[in-house]
């Protein structure tokens, strides 16, 4: 018997999968990660991502799977990091993740001497100081001696963990299209805004396609991880390619709705999207373009309830703890509303100092239907969106590949109190 081994190098946790040749799912572990936030800077360990990913494999092969048995290795993971590698592999400071705006200065900076006409007909995308393009000049600016150190920066947390099992750098179409420097419709990166800039061009990785082979596992990190060394590693995707081919929609028209940490709505097409707050990204598919409206707010909304309504509880799971008082709330919530406050949009929910709000317009205090809210609220931006930027959606094109049954859509609208609910 073979397999591949997958992971999903992922902003809230690290899964890996193991999956038979003939596609089925064997065995499946979770290790939760920490984010880093100081001020308004959001960070993460690339330590952390490959400590859990090395825990998970070995944990695989502690459960009888033996090495030589293991094909491949495959990820997906964040994008739109900025991820500076020494030449022996450590990271030089901690990933700035896709969701820190703090390069918002640099961004403006590298418009006004490139052109943001320019940059966007390139790249198929606004630009801002969230990008790695205007970070990178960040660190150079504000640490300059991190920025010497480095030397590559990577883009999506999964180039990390494969430059420890190979020792080469690379990212995917996907990632890179995230990162303000990517040429879209050539898929080659535009070297000569880095010089422009007073950046090196040679810090940047490899691209690759998805299926592509970047290299084999060593032996030092068959040590670490278990796998046998002179397994083969593929580049992977970003998690928006990955959960986009997934979903199975193919042809334009259909849709699908993400819900992890952040969500967003994508679908595919043959040419980039010029209209504002869409992201587009490179397919895996050569021919074809992902369209993404992207939403702050999503999974972490869930998070962030259970940390006000759970924070002294004993229990260990504090999303069980909320799931009780979900099933325990009354219908109406005690008149509680959520908002989610951008300060750049409320549509797509987009800005990089996004906020929540609970307003009570009766008294009480029903945890349960504040969480019902939280929750409810958060979903009503999915459909808007797709109304705001697809006029011609129907329900038949984003429910038609999701692989879920009606019934979950009526548990779930009842569960939250509201009928503009979309799934995951």
């Amino acid at each position: 018997m073979g397999y591949i081994a997958t992971f999903d190098i992922g902003t809230t946790a690290v899964k890996g999968l193991m999956v038979s040749e003939t596609g089925k799912s064997i065995m499946e572990k979770s290790i939760t990660l920490e984010t880093v936030f100081v001020d308004d800077h959001k960070e993460q360990r690339p330590l952390d991502w490959y400590s859990a990913f090395c825990k998970i494999s070995n944990a695989f092969f502690q459960e009888g799977f033996l090495p030589d048995e293991v094909h491949g290795i495959v990820m997906s993971g964040q994008m739109q990091d900025l991820i500076p590698v020494s030449r022996e592999l450590s990271p030089v400071c901690n990933a700035i993740l896709y969701s820190d705006g703090r390069a918002e200065a640099q961004a403006q900076e590298i418009a006004a001497c490139i052109g943001m006409d320019v940059i966007e007909e390139s790249t198929g995308n606004h630009f801002d100081g969230s990008l790695p393009f205007p970070k990178l000049m960040w660190l150079k600016q504000n640490k300059p001696l991190l920025y010497d150190a480095a030397e590559k920066i990577l883009i999506s947390s999964k180039d990390y963990v494969v430059a420890r099992l190979t020792g080469k750098f690379a990212t995917d179409v996907t990632s890179a299209s995230t990162a303000g420097l990517m040429d879209i419709h050539n898929k080659c990166w535009n070297r000569q805004w880095m010089e422009l800039m007073g950046m090196d061009a040679d810090k940047l990785p490899v691209i690759y396609y998805a299926e592509e082979q970047v290299g084999l596992v060593s032996k030092e990190a068959s040590l670490e991880s278990g796998f046998a060394a002179g397994i083969p590693v593929y580049a992977g995707t970003g998690d928006a390619g990955a959960t986009t081919l997934a979903s199975g929609i193919a042809v334009e028209g259909e849709f699908n709705i993400n819900l992890g940490t952040s969500g967003w709505i994508a679908c595919v097409s043959k040419d980039t999207m010029k209209k504002p707050g869409v992201f587009n990204l490179a397919a895996m598919q050569k021919n074809l373009y992902i369209n993404v409206v992207p939403f702050l707010n999503a999974a972490n909304v869930h998070q962030w309830i259970s940390g006000i309504f759970a924070a002294d509880s004993a229990t260990a799971n504090k999303y069980e703890l909320i799931d009780q008082l979900l099933k325990q709330s009354k219908a109406g919530s005690n008149g509680v509303m959520f908002f989610t406050v951008s300060c750049r949009r409320t549509l797509p929910c987009y800005g990089y100092q996004s906020k929540r709000k609970l307003c009570r317009n009766r008294s009480g205090n029903d945890q349960g239907g504040s969480g019902k809210k939280c929750l409810g609220g958060c979903c009503i931006f999915y459909p808007a969106g797709i109304g705001e930027y697809w006029a011609n959606a129907t329900e038949d094109l984003i429910n038609r590949r999701r692989g879920t049954s009606k019934s979950m859509v009526s548990d779930s609208c009842r569960c939250f109190g509201t009928s503009h609910f979309c799934l995951w």
